[in-house]
């Protein structure tokens, strides 16, 4: 992945794709908790939220690469 690389507005659908090999329950989490640290939200928001925002996706990415 280039260091460069524009992070956008992903699914959690499409994360989960993307790392087959992560279990889903891990990867559930570590959505969650960084959209509600990153977004300043509550989990339960974090949870219902369908859309990870670019920033989110970028710590996402980096905690898993």
């Amino acid at each position: 992945m280039n260091m460069k690389e524009e992070y956008t507005y992903k699914r959690k659908q499409e994360i989960f794709k993307e790392f087959p090999k992560v279990p889903e329950k891990f990867l559930r989490n570590l959505i969650n908790e960084t959209i509600s640290t990153v977004s300043g939200v509550s989990l339960k928001e974090a949870k219902d939220r369908k859309v990870v925002f670019p920033k989110e996706v970028e710590i996402i990415y980096k905690e898993l690469i």
